[in-house]
């Protein structure tokens, strides 16, 4: 009976509904997603996505296709604009250079080089590039 369970110091369960707490295995699914680390990368910047790398450079008013030099092979980068070097090394990871490319954009002060690497092998959150060229 109620009586002798009352009695006993026991209580009927509640069908109200409890909150609910976030377990904390289910907050990293719960989280936002990271933001892809991006940086800055001779005078310019670098920015990714799950399949690419993009570089933008700033370059003097002046430069044509033509001053551009670039190379860019699986694990290397070679790019020179009129005859300096601007980025040179060992990639931090692998690209494809086939679908990489490179365009000049804008005019005169605003004029800058867009570089666009197509990574090996897609990445998303901790996978992500940490930069461009691979650690001396």
């Amino acid at each position: 009976s109620l009586a002798a369970g009352a009695a006993l110091g026991l209580r009927r369960p509640s069908s109200a509904p409890q909150a609910a707490e976030a377990e904390p295995y289910f907050e990293p699914l719960l989280a936002p997603p990271p933001v892809a680390p991006s940086g800055e990368v001779a005078g310019g910047t670098w920015t990714q996505t799950a399949e690419e790398l993009q570089l933008v450079l700033p370059l003097p008013a002046t430069t044509r296709a033509k001053n551009v030099s670039c190379k860019i092979l699986p694990t290397s980068i070679s790019l020179a604009v009129n005859h300096d070097v601007v980025l040179n090394g060992r990639l931090l990871r692998t690209v494809v250079p086939d679908e990489c490319e490179w365009a000049i954009e804008g005019g005169g002060e605003a004029r800058l080089l867009r570089l666009t690497l197509a990574k090996r092998t897609p990445t998303a959150g901790v996978q992500h590039w940490q930069s461009v060229l691979a650690p001396q």
